[in-house]
């Protein structure tokens, strides 16, 4: 049976219809359900075979979990490995490694240590 997990914060509308729907459909093998995160064990498989990340932006560690989920064969839509390369630098710094023209970019120390 695989499953395909949904984790998610205060909403409650899509997270339930998704389930619902999923569910209804009865594909054989298929069934969809909140994710449950009972421990996390570095390196070792969830029992998802699809994560729905609608949270982990929020929550540092459901990012950890959806990273070592993907790192252990869970496909997870919405890359949680993203998050870390939301800053305007290093999107740069990406840009400039793939090929696409960007302004030249320098990144500053501040004058006084924090």
């Amino acid at each position: 049976m695989k499953k395909i997990g949904i984790l998610f914060g205060q909403e409650n509308t899509f997270p339930q219809a998704f389930i619902d729907r999923v569910n209804q459909k009865s594909v054989d093998g298929i069934t969809a359900e909140f994710v449950n995160i009972t421990e996390v064990e570095q390196a070792v498989a969830t029992d998802y075979a699809v994560i729905i990340d609608r949270i982990s932006q929020d929550v540092p560690f459901y990012r950890a979990y959806l990273k070592n989920a993907a790192l252990t064969g869970t496909a997870v839509i919405n890359n949680p490995f993203w998050w870390s390369a939301d800053e305007k630098f290093f999107n740069n710094a990406l840009a400039v490694q793939l090929g696409v023209p960007v302004p030249k970019t320098l990144l500053l120390p501040s004058k006084a240590r924090p």
